[in-house]
């Protein structure tokens, strides 16, 4: 198996196949030799056998998850999510206890935009596996997208409690926070992230944004926008944060060079357009802050809308 592996990564398919499949002649009852040999038939296009395949895997192995989403990512490609959710709630019915399994029907769900159904089959994965990391957080990502911010919080705090080093819970409960207004609260999650992770660039990108937007400490925020920037370089919410970090610290050609960058990958980001308006209209370059300010103001929704307006008048006076 692990030669195959090996081979497999440097496209010796042949040698590959044939590894595998004296895998499942040395242990014909184990379920891997079939799946992995499933998966080069289905990275070959021979979709019949690859079904097959897993399909003898999951006979061997009722609860053997990675033939079962072998075989809902064959159906899947093969255009036919009908026929994947039957075959899902199928092994699900042959093995009712298996949390991995209500996790792939939320998750299948939940791409279908069955938000409620989605979220009862995470509840069951988690009722079956309580400290199940996966389920906790799809479930609390349900239940916020359901309305119920409650609900996702304490689930969060849960995942928290039963995983305190991962600190994806924290930064969704920040979030959360956030999105009701509660920037205090979130400030001090995000802090608690960071003392735990103190590179995590998500945390920092996210606390120096909010540090900016309530007038806190700019060089912290400067620092914490650096760091969300090298965790993240590809990212335009990170070049905007580092952008705005510069426009505050009075620094506008490089919040120019950051925000223009960001505007090329997300065009459609009010706040974006916004900061870059800014910064153009403290270089006196004002017919592109102009330009900025007039596209920002065709997005929706914009929380800056009312200032753009009385920027963009003051842009119009003569002189």
């Amino acid at each position: 198996m692990l030669r195959a592996g090996a081979r497999f990564a440097r496209h010796d398919v042949a040698g590959s196949e044939a590894d595998l499949k004296k895998a499942i002649e040395v242990a014909p009852q184990n379920p891997l030799g079939y799946s992995r040999l499933g998966g080069l038939r289905l990275d070959q296009k021979r979709n019949s056998e690859a079904e097959k395949l897993y399909e003898q895997a999951l006979d061997r192995d009722p609860n053997f998850a990675e033939a079962l989403q072998g075989l809902l990512s064959l159906y899947l490609v093969e255009k036919q999510p009908a026929k994947a959710l039957a075959r899902l709630n199928q092994q699900i019915a042959r093995s009712p206890n298996n949390s991995t399994f209500y996790l792939m029907l939320a998750r299948f769900l939940s791409g279908d935009g069955q938000v409620q159904q989605a979220e009862m089959a995470a509840q069951k994965a988690v009722d079956l596996a309580p400290n199940h990391q996966e389920a906790l957080l799809l479930l609390g990502q349900l239940q916020a997208a359901g309305g119920s911010v409650d609900k996702a919080l304490a689930t969060y705090q849960r995942a928290t409690q039963e995983n305190p080093g991962d600190v994806r819970p924290p930064l969704l409960v920040a979030q959360l926070q956030e999105s009701r207004g509660e920037w205090q609260k979130a400030q001090q999650t995000y802090q608690k992230a960071l003392q735990a992770q103190p590179d995590n660039p998500v945390a920092a990108n996210n606390l120096a944004y909010l540090m900016l937007d309530h007038g806190l400490n700019t060089d912290v925020a400067l620092s914490l926008a650096q760091t969300g920037r090298r965790g993240l370089p590809d990212s335009p919410s990170a070049a905007d944060t580092l952008g705005w970090a510069y426009y505050h610290k009075g620094t506008y050609q490089s919040a120019v060079d950051l925000l223009q960058e960001a505007a090329k990958k997300s065009p459609k980001d009010a706040n974006i357009c916004y900061h870059l308006g800014l910064s153009y209209q403290k270089l006196g370059d004002r017919a592109r802050a102009k330009t900025e300010f007039e596209r920002a103001l065709q997005i929706t929704p914009n929380p800056h809308a009312a200032e753009i307006r009385l920027r963009l008048a003051e842009l119009n006076r003569p002189g």
